[in-house]
């Protein structure tokens, strides 16, 4: 839907975007299943299968059966410590809830007799104490059999109270005898869960937590992309035909070139005039329309475009007249230009008190890091490497491919992931000195889950065959960091009915959509979320269109995933006979209303 759009023009749907080729069983595997974190890299399993599986229920006098019918021992093996049971509370990220509802706290260990060999270790973790109430407050360090895990705070890596993270690691015992340690540094020490298996093994699956019910909403809105950019003229009849089959949500789509062409204290006024007839033609067309505004970050004047450009591991750099991709991921300097852009925009236009959303993306409009391949010999581009992104790297020269002896991979790639994250809070701040309502960052794709990476960051962040790795698509972890509901933050996933997914009744989130992934996530943490299809989507399979690329297909997700509101892209495909009509659109918001 923007002037450098990600998807291939052709008279097909187009295809999903950062869709994540699935690894091979053999390699998912051979490596642990793991919520947020890897604790080491795999060493090989021998040929001889060690002891069996242990797993304890930490602070349960009773055993307990998984979903997957795997027995949880009553907590054995501790030194030191007490027990807690928290009763039936909910615990969010598990389908696992009794597990989490029990703890050990205050031990200095647990020490498990076992035959010597290579063992996978989950430790589960859920901050349920009423007292921690923020990061900081209970902090510990954690060491499988000599593995230092680190420096915990369930609290700070979870989001919050009551939510379930398994820390994992594989390691190599040879005195007969695994030992995890806890160092207290903030609080005690707490644990709720302890599962050893032999790594030469397949790991545990881990169940499916079931989706929570989507935050209610009155009503749809069902909103139409067309005449907001420049590029299309205003016709007032046309709005009103698609005002009466039933289009209440209007996009404007800003053009930061064109807006401040000269500097960052400059403004087009012929530009700003231009589209504040948009504004206006929009709000005219009745008193429930409502107004979706895009930045235009993706635009960037040239001027901007040249400040510190984002630079990969291989020393390329990136231009953002190619889709977008401006350094405000980094560059203090280019934070500034964006602030002052972002007052800009809100002194000089009047939405009439219409304005319901803002969107905020940075490359192709969207959420992401630049996409670029460097062939299947080497990885894709992360872009970390220019002087202010090494300025705050945590692994400073490290590059993905090479060895990770202090777990380099993890930690620069969860470091990458969460600049998007601080990067839209950035805009988010900026937005909220002029306006306090709804605000959403732009998400496309299946993206990576936390087998995926588990495996990615096992491989030093390169597995041949894997496209967009670089592009920090990680959005289940993005999704738990974003803000919550009460600060006015949705969610907006743009490529409802990609193609993407074998299997939505699965229980495993891997094979679901791309619409189905994302609104799981955005209910899971409480949030609406609003849809947008990628384009070029024909009305139903008539045509020869695949099932899940068609306007039908599209209201049924909106339906049953509860999206809040679904954005047609785009006015101008209307009238190609391949793709869904005005009248249809109208025809099919009619019964789903």
């Amino acid at each position: 839907m923007f002037r450098f759009h990600l998807s291939p023009s052709t008279s097909a749907a187009a295809p999903p975007r950062f869709h994540l080729p699935r690894p091979p069983i053999a390699a998912l595997a051979a490596l642990p299943l793991i919520l947020l974190s890897l604790g080491s890299v795999a060493a090989k399993a021998p040929t001889t299968l060690p002891s069996p599986p242990i797993r304890i229920d930490a602070g349960s006098s009773a055993s307990f059966t998984d979903p997957s019918g795997n027995v949880w021992s009553p907590d054995t093996g501790f030194v030191g410590g007490r027990t807690h049971d928290y009763g039936p509370i909910a615990i969010a990220h598990t389908a696992t809830q009794p597990l989490f509802q029990t703890e050990r706290w205050g031990m200095s260990a647990y020490t498990l007799p076992v035959a010597n060999g290579t063992y996978t270790v989950r430790l589960s973790f859920s901050e349920n104490y009423s007292r921690i109430t923020a990061p900081g407050q209970r902090v510990f360090g954690v060491d499988v059999a000599g593995t230092s895990l680190g420096t915990l705070d369930v609290f700070a890596e979870a989001g919050g109270r009551n939510r379930a993270i398994v820390k994992s690691a594989i390691v190599t015992v040879t005195g007969g005898q695994l030992a995890v340690t806890f160092t207290p540094h903030v609080q005690n020490p707490m644990i709720n869960a302890i599962e050893v298996v032999p790594a030469s093994s397949a790991p545990t699956a881990t169940p499916t937590p079931t989706p929570p019910p989507p935050p209610a909403a009155a009503s749809h809105v069902y909103g139409l992309v067309g005449q907001g950019g420049l590029g299309e003229p205003i016709d007032p009849a046309l709005l009103q035909q698609q005002y009466a089959a039933g289009v209440r949500g209007r996009l404007l789509e800003l053009g930061w070139d064109g807006l401040q062409p000269g500097g960052t204290n400059d403004w087009n006024s012929a530009w700003g005039a231009a589209f504040q007839r948009r504004i206006d033609a929009f709000v005219a067309t009745g008193p429930d329309t409502v107004l979706y505004l895009d930045l235009g970050l993706g635009y960037a004047p040239s001027w901007a475009a040249a400040t510190n450009r984002l630079t990969d591991q291989y020393g390329a750099t990136w231009d953002p007249s190619n889709g977008g991709g401006l350094n405000v991921y980094f560059s203090p300097t280019v934070r500034q230009y964006v602030a002052n852009y972002v007052h800009k925009i809100f002194t000089n236009l009047d939405f009439h008190g219409r304005l319901a959303i803002v969107r905020v993306g940075i490359y192709g409009g969207e959420l992401l890091f630049p996409y670029k391949s460097n062939g299947s010999s080497q990885p894709d581009s992360f872009w970390a490497y220019d002087a202010t992104a090494q300025a705050t790297s945590p692994v400073p020269g490290w590059r993905p491919g090479q060895a990770t002896p202090h777990n380099e991979a993890q930690r620069f790639y969860y470091w990458y992931v969460d600049t998007l994250t601080d990067t839209f809070n950035f805009v988010l701040k900026e937005i909220r000195k002029s306006y306090a309502g709804n605000v959403a960052p732009v998400t496309p794709g299946s993206g990576m889950w936390d087998t995926n990476v588990a495996t990615l960051v096992a491989r030093n962040l390169y597995v041949p065959g894997w496209s967009y790795t670089g592009t920090g698509n990680f959005w289940q972890r993005i999704y738990a960091r974003l803000p919550p509901a009460s600060a006015n933050v949705v969610n907006w996933q743009s490529s409802v009915g990609d193609i993407s997914g074998t299997n939505d009744s699965s229980m495993n989130p891997m094979d679901w959509s791309s619409a189905h992934q994302h609104a799981y996530l955005a209910h899971q943490n409480g949030r609406q979320i609003y849809g947008e299809n990628p384009g070029r989507n024909a009305y139903d399979t008539s045509t020869g269109a695949d099932p899940r690329t068609t306007m039908q297909w599209d209201f049924q997700a909106m339906q049953s995933y509860g999206f809040a509101g679904l954005m047609w892209v785009r006015q101008s495909d209307m009238t190609n006979p391949a793709y869904a009509s005005l009248q249809q659109y109208g025809a099919t918001i009619a019964r789903y209303k």
